[in-house]
């Protein structure tokens, strides 16, 4: 989450970089745990379209927050 809220704040490819190998990642493993991050978010989105309810907002501030995320994920790329 911290990778995105640097690239959030405007990170380019050289501040990624640069979180990278103070965190000592290696590109393999970020890709990997990006893999099981989307997996987890596809799963929470499914559950979140099948939710329903009047007057219930909590399915609607999850894809708002899933958006944002998504927003963040695409910045990264």
């Amino acid at each position: 989450m911290e990778l995105l809220e640097g690239v959030n704040d405007g990170w380019g490819s050289g501040g990624v970089k640069g979180f990278l190998l103070a965190k000592r990642l290696r590109d393999t493993e970020l890709a990997d745990w990006l893999r099981r991050f989307g997996e987890r978010l596809l799963a929470i989105g499914g559950e979140t379209t099948q939710e329903g309810g009047h007057g219930n907002t909590a399915p609607r501030d999850s894809a708002a927050s899933l958006q944002e995320l998504a927003r963040r994920l695409e910045l990264l790329s």
